[in-house]
């Protein structure tokens, strides 16, 4: 692939976090457009009154935590019930799949923010015809989603990377009715075979993955279900068929299909308030009393604060 091809296809997630960028005025920040808004989006309306869609159940887990083998044996049970297929993420046969491939082969360097959006484009590049299938009745289960990119990335501890950072470039995308995590110790994980092939199978990795995947599951605890992975594969089964049937008895109900929202935007805290404060650049020295009181008019800003 031409590096030109690759340009385009992160040129939009460039343009988000351009916003970010240090040195640039208000002006220009707000004048770029959240990645969220740059892509195709179906109204509200469609996505809250379509009835007879498929229903999209996401696997989530470390790396050997089982969530292959779960994910294809639920699509066998799943077959009896309808239009089912299994999607793998990330796909490694587009564009941007070669790409990533390369990558956890050790076969090239990128950089970590690089990949992210590599991940990000992956996934987007499957988006339409992900809607399609749901809205033609046929259920999804992922093998991993941006779920997992946001988890991956995070761990790193890039500076300015932060899990908030990670997860906006998939806003927009279609959200899971249902993510199932495997929860399994990163020690038990490496006991399986084949573990430390690709570049992410590592134990002290694995356990900062662990923690970002723990924070993501604490957002959304109503479709989250984490599941013991290091029990009997036969019993993983049946406990995570119950938990498809459910799921695609509220879609038959007439469940909504969302989208993943975009993150709040980051906020200044107590803390950092109460330097500023204290700092002459916003002028907060003129304005104590012997006893600490404010006196005059505060800043609007700190007056938000109360």
């Amino acid at each position: 692939m031409r590096p030109a091809r690759v340009s385009v296809l992160l040129r939009p997630a460039a343009a988000y976090f351009g916003r970010f960028v240090p040195g640039r005025s208000a002006a220009q920040k707000a004048a770029v457009p959240r990645l969220y808004n740059l892509m195709p989006q179906k109204s509200e309306a469609t996505l809250t009154q379509h009835r007879g869609r498929g229903a999209l159940i996401c696997f989530e887990g470390l790396d050997r935590s089982g969530k292959s083998t779960q994910s294809k044996r639920l699509l066998e049970y799943l077959k009896q019930q309808g239009d089912v297929e299994l999607w793998r993420f990330p796909d490694r046969e587009t564009p941007t799949g070669t790409l990533i491939t390369a990558y956890l082969e050790n076969a090239e360097s990128l950089d970590d923010r690089a990949v992210h959006l590599l991940y990000s484009a992956n996934r987007w590049e499957k988006m339409q015809g992900m809607v399609k299938k749901l809205e033609s009745g046929t259920t999804i289960l992922l093998d991993r989603y941006a779920y997992s990119g946001a988890a991956y990335t995070a761990a790193k501890n890039i500076q300015g990377a932060s899990l908030a950072w990670c997860q906006a470039s998939d806003a927009g995308l279609p959200a899971p009715d249902r993510t199932i995590y495997l929860h399994m110790s990163p020690t038990a994980a490496a006991s399986r075979s084949g573990y430390g092939k690709e570049r992410y199978e590592n134990i002290r990795f694995q356990e900062q993955v662990a923690q970002q995947y723990n924070a993501l599951a604490q957002q959304e605890p109503a479709s989250w279900s984490i599941v013991d992975a290091d029990q009997d594969v036969d019993v993983l089964s049946t406990e995570i068929q119950h938990l498809a049937m459910t799921v695609l008895d509220d879609v038959k109900q007439g469940r909504a299909l969302r989208h993943l929202r975009p993150p709040d935007e980051p906020v200044l805290t107590l803390h950092a308030l109460q330097v500023l404060k204290r700092s002459h650049a916003f002028g907060f020295h003129k304005c104590h009393g012997s006893r600490g009181k404010v006196k005059g008019r505060r800043p609007r800003m700190w007056n938000t604060m109360n």
